[in-house]
């Protein structure tokens, strides 16, 4: 559960830093359960994905109102994807050994 801790703070780091206050704000209130020893943080966190809306979608650039730098999208993005998809494995993970 540490790793997944560590992930979804890194998530939040990416996120607030870009102005991405909305999934910053779920994220961080998931990261405050789990760090309190409550589960329910992963299976809540585990809903963000899929469908239209979802944490999928999360582009973070200017043009949707974000503060990243234009020369710095492709990178931020790859970095924030990579965070994401880590810990969706991880949260799935820790969800079948909770099962």
């Amino acid at each position: 559960m540490t790793e997944l801790v560590q992930t979804l703070e890194q998530m939040t780091a990416v996120l607030t830093s870009c102005g991405e206050s909305f999934w910053s704000k779920k994220i961080a209130s998931d990261l405050s359960l789990l760090q309190k020893g409550d589960n329910y943080g992963v299976e809540r966190f585990l809903t963000y994905f899929g469908g239209m809306g979802s944490i999928n979608d999360v582009w973070l650039c200017r043009v949707n109102g974000h503060s990243v730098p234009e020369e710095r999208e492709s990178e931020t993005n790859a970095e924030f994807h990579r965070l994401r998809e880590r810990a969706w494995k991880l949260a799935r993970a820790a969800v079948a050994n909770d099962s």
